[in-house]
């Protein structure tokens, strides 16, 4: 699990992108599992500073409609 190292009490993990340059299935997979792995403990996850080609792949594959994307240092 990716987050199998975040404490239990943790209701928001914000994920940078930043310095991401490629995202594939497999990332979205993991990406998806992370927000409800989160929304099964009360939580969610946030995405930041994603790079424009993976926030148009974060748009294409809907991602973005179920999870929040903030652009820098929110």
């Amino acid at each position: 699990s990716v987050l199998e190292n975040v404490a239990g009490d943790v209701r928001t993990v914000v994920l940078d992108l930043g310095e991401l340059t490629f995202l594939d299935s497999t990332g979205i997979g993991l990406v998806i599992r992370s927000q409800r792995e989160l929304q099964d403990r009360g939580g969610h996850l946030v995405i930041r500073s994603p790079r424009s080609h993976v926030r148009r792949v974060l748009e294409v594959t809907q991602v973005a409609k179920v999870i929040e994307i903030q652009d820098g240092a929110e």
